[in-house]
């Protein structure tokens, strides 16, 4: 039978103690399983073309994305996949969420096939997010903004609490976020 060294023994225990401690004083904590996304305080979905019903061999009906909102707070939506493929429902999707209460933003399905060229990839999902009307900032990701925006946002800070600038920075999210 095999010695095992003292030095090894006793880091071994070291380690395992060490590691005991550190769960003990909260300073890191064990594995544990994720929430059910039940209990999350925001919802949102992640749509493509494939969410689209299909009559034939082609998705032809549009999302109602009044619906959508009545239960969701955000909506990604799938831009451009790769070099060259663009989702064929994206632009209509993007100007429809437009119009409802959800905060939305572009996606990119990276192909891993031509990996060669990411900055290709990269340019050709900017330029077809920006063809669709985003521009990457919390503005457009937000939605429609009129002459009341400003007044609205002011409105939610005093109410929240907060210094009432009409701009919605770090604490403004966080209390938008935090009301569900």
């Amino acid at each position: 039978m095999p010695q095992t060294s003292p030095v090894r023994v006793r880091v071994a225990l070291t380690g395992t103690v060490v590691g005991a401690v550190l769960v003990a004083l909260g300073v890191i904590a064990p594995a544990v399983e994720a929430a059910p996304p039940s209990s999350y305080g925001v919802s949102g979905v992640d749509t493509s073309h494939y969410n689209h019903e299909t009559t034939g061999s082609r998705w032809e009906t549009a999302i109602e994305w009044n619906r959508v909102a009545v239960s969701n707070s955000f909506a990604f939506l799938k831009a451009t996949q790769g070099v060259s493929s663009k989702d064929d429902w994206f632009a209509r999707d993007y100007a429809a969420t437009a119009r409802t209460s959800l905060l939305r933003a572009p996606y990119h399905f990276f192909h891993p096939r031509t990996t060669a060229d990411g900055a290709a990839q990269a340019r050709h999902f900017v330029a077809t997010a920006r063809a669709a009307g985003y521009r990457g900032d919390r503005g457009a990701v937000g939605g429609v903004h009129g002459p009341g925006t400003v007044a609205n946002v002011k409105a939610f800070q005093e109410a929240a609490g907060l210094r009432a600038d009409g701009v919605v920075g770090t604490q403004t999210w966080a209390a938008l976020l935090s009301r569900g």
